[in-house]
């Protein structure tokens, strides 16, 4: 699934640049209720085939190894970030990157400060910080962050890794949730888009309710757990040709997304349903290639580091314009590919270590 996975990262990535050649895709929130599913599928499999976590030992294998696959590329860009601001403050007298600091001091209260600093360096609960906002000196739950004159998520640093928060929570309960039943499973997947659509026709349906409140998104991550289990019970009977058919229209469709009313919540809906039943088609084309498991390796690092990549574009080319997009995906990717030689392949030697010794 690697080259879903790179072209769902850079529906993201074009969300925060420009679009590239023209193109889209599927945009930001598609793509992270897609990666939820694939995540969802990936954790099924590998609590199947490598992970014991019927014990402390092993669960706490399972989610230190999740750890060490976030962990390394985020502080990375973090240091970067913060080594940016500081440059660009004692150089320009630039306060950009700390301005929110600086200007909002008045929030900067202990328990506040230690929480920022702490959601910064380890990333769970910055998903929370998006549902805050401050005004005439009262804290609320807004309905919509967009509009709020003063929101807590903007004391992040890398606005978009509140999506891994999640995925961290979804780690920490899957062990439990494997567990369960299909027909559990069905019933609590129900029972969580009856809640977001009563949410919705309440009024909260922007974000950060559309994809950003983990129990509806739990949703999603339970029908990738889903199609895993329905993959392993059928592998035997998915013919090649059907998965490399589906591949190649799942691809079609995430490229001609935008041309079908991408602004349309029943599109989007279309497009997850559809992309949900292919999981298991496209994991079965793609399982055994290697290349396209490298280029799927680069999609995290991408969706982190473009955030950073972003900044220095600013910086040194703030005129480019249009072509942010492109050039931000190029130095990326080449980022991503470096980081993944250099120093990710020994984390991930030392990942698969651990799993072996258990």
């Amino acid at each position: 699934m690697g080259l879903i996975r790179l072209l769902l990262a850079v529906s993201v990535l074009i969300l925060h640049t420009s679009p590239i050649f023209g193109l889209t895709l599927v945009g930001g929130d598609v793509a992270v209720q897609a990666f939820y599913m694939i995540s969802g599928f990936y954790m099924s499999l590998v609590l199947t085939d490598k992970y014991e976590t019927t014990s402390w030992k092993g669960y706490k294998v399972f989610i230190t190894n999740r750890l060490l696959k976030l962990y390394p590329v985020y502080w990375f860009t973090i240091a970067m970030i913060l080594t940016l601001g500081a440059v660009a403050l004692l150089t320009n007298k630039s306060t950009y990157i700390f301005n929110y600091y600086i200007v909002h001091k008045d929030l900067l209260t202990l328990p506040n400060f230690i929480y920022f600093i702490f959601t910064n360096i380890f990333i769970v609960g910055q998903d929370v910080l998006f549902f805050i906002g401050f005004e005439k000196g009262t804290y609320f739950f807004q309905p919509d962050y967009s509009n709020a004159k003063i929101s807590l998520h903007r004391f992040l640093f890398m606005k978009q890794a509140w999506t891994i928060s999640l995925e961290i929570y979804f780690y920490l309960l899957v062990p439990f949730l494997n567990k369960f039943k299909n027909s559990a499973i069905i019933l609590i997947i129900c029972a969580l888009f009856a809640m977001r659509f009563y949410t919705y026709s309440n009024g909260y349906f922007d974000t950060p309710w559309s994809y950003q409140f983990f129990p509806f998104e739990l949703g999603f991550f339970l029908i990738g757990l889903l199609m895993h289990r329905w993959y392993k019970a059928n592998k035997s009977s998915i013919s090649q040709n059907v998965s490399f058919v589906t591949l190649f229209l799942i691809i079609t469709y995430t490229f001609i997304f935008q041309y079908l009313g991408s602004d349309s919540l029943l599109q989007k809906y279309i497009y997850l349903f559809l992309f949900a039943c292919s999981i298991p088609f496209i994991f079965a084309a793609t399982k055994s290639n290697k290349i396209d498991r490298l280029i799927g390796e680069t999609s995290y690092p991408i969706y982190i580091i473009h955030g950073f990549i972003g900044l220095i574009i600013v910086v040194l080319a703030p005129n480019i314009g249009n072509n942010s997009g492109i050039l931000n995906l190029s130095i990326s990717f080449v980022f991503a590919i470096l980081f993944n030689q250099i120093v990710f392949k020994y984390i991930e030697r030392y990942r698969q270590n651990r799993i072996r010794n258990k």
